[in-house]
């Protein structure tokens, strides 16, 4: 494997996809124009102009382009074909038109002086002049093997075993969480750590600060390369002299400041730290000789996404029994709870989104790293759920009990891996499940509920530091089969039940850099108001005139649809090791609709209580 391009080497590795991605990014489409077939290859550019020299294979005719557009001057290669119409003046790169001919000649053109973009070919140049491209994105057939050769607190270094065109590869990967892994990574060169701090102090607190390298290749970058002027006064960028910059040290001591003074100064560290990149970047560009303006996108951060990689699971099921028995110093409930899953079937399309500097990647000037962005699933998830409640309270009680489903997330698919140029990113699809039993009763209450159901639920999410935005209106489409419940109560008092169970997707970049959860939360409610009034508790058995003075009972069923984010920030004040320290939580109400109503019985077994327990006289 190598990281860039050496003189000799074919200038067209890209894939459809990603021509395809890179017309989106940094091509303008011109309404009503229509691509003409290449008939042209590039013999020079020149970046300070802004002008690119071509010539007409057929006829050696030479000419001149102009590119307004920087960012794309930046990712043309001497060599590269070319569509040209001489009648319209207008050029075409990658099937869309983009610029404006200036002059053309029937004479060959003569030699440039200036065939690269520092007045020479950079070292990562192809044959006859620059080599420029953004990264390859390509996702790797098969499972990878992963291997942790050291886990610390704020940076891992993992090893990857996969194949890559046709050939067994292995990657050792450093993971760096936020400014404390990169200032802690042992094996990560002091130049590069430079460059990364420099990146990581503009980050605001909901960004994901999580960076892959690979090491191999940072390693034989730092052996050419010294840091820059700019970076050189920083004096390794974690000093504690004034807290002038965003490291460990500051986020420690702004924890004993006021919150609003927190903010204001962190606010203030993200500005400066803001202007240093942009200094750097222009420092960089200088070097090699690129306008201040395409340095500073170049040398920006930009999005990258993988593409939709199909996912499809079913036959799924789980199931969790809970024996309940609890007393308070007001009341007891006793009885047992079952939820199970019966079926669980996933279709959908995920995706995930990564920031790559466009320069790391296509000039020796920057060490190359991936940031994750974001997570992305466009499907269907079906849930055929059933739930069997047998409940008997007396007192008062307000508890959510939690069901024991598995702690541990199901892994449902083998790990995805994509490639960013040479930098991997991991990504896993795994299966969490959460359920409750949640009773706030007043009274006594015996009561057995049975219900089935099975709903088909679009997920369409795209998730990042921010939390998770719902595409379109969230939508249930009724299940193959239809809802089946039944309720037996009989009860004395106020008395509100809700099982629920959700089964949440998790969506995992590079095992917790940025992690989304998404699913259905479905649930039953059984919500009544029985003989007795609801601040009161009884001291005497049910009678039939009571019952026949109560309300009945509504049942509702739901669905929700609940996310939760997570991602590291373990440099920022009060985060604790490297465990989840960012969260952003969000829930939205799909459906709940009145299942049915149904009559409170008697309580033909209650026991009177002993005197003076009632909290409040009942009435009589």
């Amino acid at each position: 494997m190598t990281r860039r391009a050496r003189p000799g080497a074919t200038t067209a590795a890209l894939s459809s996809a990603l021509l395809a991605l890179c017309a989106l990014l940094f091509v303008g489409s011109a309404p009503g124009a229509t691509a003409a077939e290449s008939c042209c290859r590039i013999t020079s550019i020149d970046t300070g102009a802004a002008v690119v020299t071509a010539h007409e294979s057929a006829t050696g005719r030479a000419f001149q382009f102009a590119v307004k557009d920087s960012l794309l001057l930046f990712t043309l290669k001497v060599g590269q074909p070319v569509s040209a119409n001489f009648d319209s003046k207008q050029v075409s790169i990658g099937g869309a038109v983009c610029c404006t001919i200036l002059s053309a000649s029937s004479s060959a053109l003569p030699k440039t002086s200036r065939p690269g973009l520092s007045g020479g070919p950079p070292a990562n140049a192809a044959a006859g002049g620059p080599g420029v491209a953004l990264p390859k994105i390509s996702i790797l057939a098969g499972p990878p093997a992963r291997t942790v050769l050291r886990r610390e607190t704020h940076w891992e270094s993992r090893r990857l075993t996969t194949t890559i065109d046709g050939k067994p590869t292995d990657i050792e990967v450093l993971h760096l969480r936020g400014v404390k892994g990169i200032e802690g990574a042992q094996g990560l060169p002091d130049t590069a750590k430079q460059f990364l701090l420099a990146h990581a102090r503009t980050l605001r607190p909901d960004e994901v600060a999580h960076y892959v390298v690979n090491r191999k290749l940072v390693e034989a970058w730092a052996k050419t390369h010294t840091v820059p002027e700019s970076l050189k006064h920083k004096g390794g960028g974690g000093s504690h002299s004034g807290c002038h910059s965003i490291s460990v040290h500051c986020a420690d001591e702004a924890v004993k400041h006021a919150e609003g003074e927190v903010a204001k100064q962190a606010d203030a560290l993200r500005r400066q730290a803001d202007d240093e990149w942009k200094h750097l970047a222009r420092e960089v560009g200088r070097d090699l000789k690129m306008t201040e303006d395409l340095a500073l996108k170049c040398f920006a951060d930009q999005t990258l996404a993988s593409g939709p990689r199909r996912v499809s699971v079913s036959g799924l099921s789980v199931s969790a029994d809970l024996p309940i028995d609890l007393s308070g110093k007001d009341g007891r409930v006793s009885g047992r709870a079952r939820i199970a899953l019966r079926r669980i079937d996933l279709k959908a399309d995920v995706e995930i989104a990564a920031f790559v500097i466009p320069c790391a990647f296509v000039v020796t000037a920057f060490p190359a790293w991936v940031r994750p962005k974001s997570v992305s699933i466009n499907g269907t998830l079906t849930v055929g759920s059933a739930v069997d409640l047998e409940l008997h309270a007396r007192g008062a009680f307000h508890k959510s009990i939690p069901m024991p489903f598995p702690a541990a997330p199901v892994q449902i698919v083998p790990p995805i891996v994509i490639m960013v140029g040479e930098v991997p990113v991991e990504f896993d699809i795994g299966l969490e499940y959460e359920g409750q039993v949640a009773i706030d009763a007043v009274g006594l209450l015996d009561a057995r509920l049975r219900m089935e159901d099975e709903q088909a639920i679009p997920l369409n999410f795209t998730c990042d530091g921010h939390g998770c935005r719902q595409n379109g209106e969230p939508t249930v489409v009724p299940g193959s089969r239809p809802s089946t419940h039944e309720l037996q109560l009989s009860a004395q008092g106020r008395v509100t039940i809700t099982p629920s169970v959700f089964p949440a997707l998790r969506l995992d970049v590079n095992l917790g850099a940025l992690a989304a959860r998404v699913g259905p939360e479905v649930y039953v409610t059984a919500d009544f108001r029985g003989a007795a009034r609801a601040d009161c508790i009884s001291t005497r058995p049910a009678s039939a005139t009571a019952a026949a003075a109560g309300l009945s009972a509504d049942v509702y069923g739901g669905i929700n649809l609940r996310y939760l984010v997570e991602f590291l920030r373990p440099e920022l004040p009060g985060a604790d090791s490297a465990v989840k320290n960012a969260t952003v939580k969000g829930q939205s109400q799909v459906v709940r609709q009145k299942l049915g109503s149904f009559p409170v019985g008697a309580l033909a077994a209650a026991q009177p209580g002993k005197p003076g327990a009632a909290s409040a006289p009942c009435p009589k």
